[in-house]
């Protein structure tokens, strides 16, 4: 397994040394991004996860296919809950060949254009 993670966050994942690669760097650098997907069978498809910030998760963010979805105006997700998101994809088949933007569940603009379904 590998990933490309930001330079100041790499120590985060010294838990998962020996099990994942890690190229230090942003990933909107095409040099790091090629040299990291280089031999992979596999690629999990970059997200959009608008601003980041720290706090405790809020659960699993909501998507869309298009950037400027009423529902992602809020620009807003916790970095716990991108990293949540990306886990998730793994085995969500709705996203394979997807570059989705993502919002934080509760949001404003995510609370505000959910579908809630009656129980």
């Amino acid at each position: 397994m590998v990933g490309v993670c930001r330079e100041k966050s790499v120590s985060k994942l010294d838990t998962f040394k020996g099990r994942i690669t890690i190229f230090p760097g942003d990933t909107n650098n095409r040099d790091i991004s090629q040299k990291a997907v280089a031999g992979c069978d596999s690629v999990l498809t970059v997200v959009r996860g608008g601003d980041l910030e720290e706090g405790e998760s809020q659960g699993l963010p909501v998507w869309s296919r298009h950037v400027g979805d009423p529902i992602l105006a809020s620009n807003m997700t916790r970095r716990v809950d991108y990293a949540l998101f990306m886990m998730a994809a793994l085995t969500n088949d709705e996203l394979v060949h997807e570059a989705p933007s993502i919002v934080g569940c509760q949001t404003p603009s995510a609370l505000a254009h959910q579908i809630h379904i009656p129980q």
